[in-house]
């Protein structure tokens, strides 16, 4: 089959679809992939995949002054509006574009939840679409609440109803836009018929970590973690390696996307992980974007990158922002997390780390000291890695990019 993907944001929004599209090709079929994501970002094709970028030249340096303000911000709608606004809205038209030729090239399309347009451009085509979450808790159900909100009990239904209309307030209007644009009828809801496809949502997450909500309907499939073949052969560089074995297990901390790559915020999370492994009296391995850094000592290591699936493992801890890749990477290495949340889902993965008992959470970013995040340190460490180490067994075990691509036939059999 054609098969077309479409996916939009930052490394932890590309990785997942590089890793799905080596797959769908490695079974033999003829795959397209389109992302939306720095301009100065390059990532290889996967054997038998075209890939492309189209959106605007918005730089990783752009990123990170618009995450600075972001970050800032205590509300989460008024955090989704400026994303949406300076991150998203910029480059709409061009993906619009990009969707249009894509569906038109294709059998089936797979899109990030998000790209509203993709969908459209399917409805007007009569193609099937499926959507793909990289969290699970954009999906309702009566057994937990939307992230952020207390549980309502047997009235679950209703905080599910107040979170669609106050995600619906910010991202509806411009979806409806474009529906109306392409003489489709306005949606109900974000959460229930922008977002996810009416086909198959594709959830990339271990039901080891989050078991399926009986309540889901059919084509709500949790298929398990997507892990790019690439990870497990990547380099590790000597000098990280070599600073890996000079002495105990380091600490491993990294805030990905959420990083600042410039000015005061960057120099500020340094600080605070520098000075909190030191109060722990652990070594720290720090990632950041290139650019100045403090300088290194005998304790930190600084990295721009390195490969986490092989790295981690190596490591006492990881302290992280909660992305969803880094913290299923993180278990499969079998190490505790350390999660400092800085919006959205990082949220959900924080508490689910600390209620199954596979880290302990920081404070959020804009409150936490260097003595909070070594408190939260020290009780990860504290915590032990048999319970993580029984997770990452279950991750292992797991094959999310084949059971994907099983669905993916499957709808376009239909």
């Amino acid at each position: 089959m054609r098969i077309g993907l479409q996916t939009w944001g930052s490394h932890g929004d590309v990785e997942p679809f590089l890793a799905l599209s080596a797959e769908l090709a490695r079974r033999g079929h003829e795959v397209r992939l389109v992302v939306t994501t720095q301009a100065d970002r390059h990532y290889d094709a996967p054997a038998g995949v075209t890939l492309e970028r189209v959106g605007p030249d918005m730089t990783q340096a752009d990123g990170d002054a618009l995450m600075n303000r972001v970050i800032e911000l205590s509300s989460p709608m008024a955090q989704g509006r400026l994303l949406l606004e300076e991150g998203f809205l910029v480059g709409e038209d061009a993906m619009r574009d990009a969707a249009d030729d894509l569906v038109g090239w294709s059998d089936i399309v797979v899109r990030h939840h998000f790209l509203y347009m993709t969908r459209f451009a399917a409805e007007q085509a009569d193609k099937p679409e499926v959507s793909v979450f990289l969290t699970p808790d954009l999906l309702p159900t009566r057994q937990h609440p939307p992230t952020g909100m207390p549980s309502f009990g047997p009235l679950q239904p209703l905080a599910w109803w107040l979170a669609n209309r106050g995600i619906s307030s910010v991202f509806g209007p411009p979806a409806n836009r474009m529906r109306k644009a392409a003489g489709l009828p306005a949606s109900r809801g974000v959460l229930t018929d922008v977002w996810p496809s009416a086909a198959a949502n594709l959830v990339a997450v271990s039901p080891a970590l989050h078991p399926r909500p009986a309540d889901w309907p059919a084509h709500h499939h949790l298929t398990g973690f997507w892990v790019a073949p690439s990870t497990a052969a990547a380099d590790i560089d000597p000098l990280l390696d070599a600073f890996l074995d000079a002495g105990d297990p380091a600490l491993y901390a990294t805030f990905g996307s959420m990083a600042g790559g410039s000015g005061a915020r960057r120099e500020a999370d340094a600080q605070l992980l520098i000075d909190a492994a030191k109060l722990v009296g652990r070594r720290l391995i720090l990632q950041q974007p290139a650019g100045a850094s403090p300088p290194a000592t005998d304790d930190v290591h600084f990295v721009v990158g390195a490969p986490h699936a092989r790295v981690f493992g190596r490591c006492a801890a990881i302290i992280h922002h909660g992305g969803a890749g880094t913290t299923q990477t993180a278990i499969r290495a079998g190490v505790p997390s350390v999660i400092v949340p800085h919006l959205a889902d990082q949220f959900f993965w924080a508490a689910a780390t600390e209620r199954m008992g596979l880290g302990y959470p920081a404070p959020a970013r804009r409150k936490v000291t260097v003595k909070t995040l070594a408190a939260a340190i020290s009780r990860a460490l504290q915590m032990g890695n048999e319970r993580v180490q029984d997770l990452a067994a279950s991750l292992h075990a797991e094959d999310g990019v084949g059971e994907a691509s099983a669905i993916i036939e499957a709808v376009a059999a239909q």
